[in-house]
C-alpha cells in the first residue's frame, strides 16, 4: 500500500518511529470500524489539443 511510503516521510517523525508510525497505521487499517473505500474510474483518453486536460475530464467522470 502507498500509506506505508507516506507514513515513513521524515517529516512524520513527531508521530514517532517508523515502525511506531507503521504500527499505528496498521492498528487504524484493521480497526472494524474503519473501512477503506477505492473508487473506482473510468479512464477518458479522447483526442484533446491540451492531453493535459484528459486528467481534468478523468474526475469528473469519476465524480459523474
Amino acid at each position: 500500500m502507498r500509506i506505508w511510503f507516506v507514513i515513513v516521510r521524515p517529516k512524520f517523525t513527531h508521530l514517532g518511529t517508523e515502525k511506531d508510525r507503521v504500527t499505528m497505521a496498521q492498528s487504524l487499517l484493521n480497526a472494524p470500524h474503519i473501512m477503506a473505500i477505492v473508487p473506482a474510474f473510468t479512464m477518458v483518453h479522447p483526442d484533446l489539443p491540451d492531453v493535459d486536460d484528459n486528467r481534468l475530464l478523468e474526475v469528473a467522470v469519476a465524480a459523474r
